[in-house]
């Protein structure tokens, strides 16, 4: 990261479709309860799990399909950098981290928390 700002990492396939990697991570595998559905019946149902841990993305293997960092089949987990293309049979999935810069803060407001007759709470800004 440089210049006081904040990086965002993605995962890419090709130029149109990304998703955010964050620290629960995105699940990849055969399943279509995963966030990246591989097309391949040779991918296990979850067979990887890209997440952001506090050094940057990480990659943990999951299933018994073959998976690629570059030209590297890993076999448990790796660590991931800006332009790394995670390969599967079928699909291939690139690294990219974006910088933005730092949010505005604002000056901090009162908040009130109100209590209804029925005992809830809520707040107001």
């Amino acid at each position: 990261m440089s210049g006081g700002g904040f990086s965002s990492w993605w995962l890419r396939a090709g130029e149109g479709s990304a998703r955010k990697i964050t620290p629960a991570g995105l699940l990849l595998g055969r399943s279509a309860h995963c966030d990246v559905v591989l097309p391949s019946e040779r991918a296990s149902r979850r067979q990887a799990l890209v997440y952001l841990a506090s050094e940057g993305p990480r990659l943990e293997v999951l299933g018994q399909g073959e998976t690629r960092v570059g030209e590297r089949v890993v076999e448990r987990s790796a660590d991931l950098a800006d332009g790394d293309v995670i390969g599967f049979e079928s699909l291939s999935l690139t690294v990219s981290r974006e910088e933005s810069a730092a949010p505005r803060v604002r000056a901090r407001q009162p908040v009130w928390v109100l209590k209804d007759p029925d005992g809830g709470l809520f707040g107001m800004a």
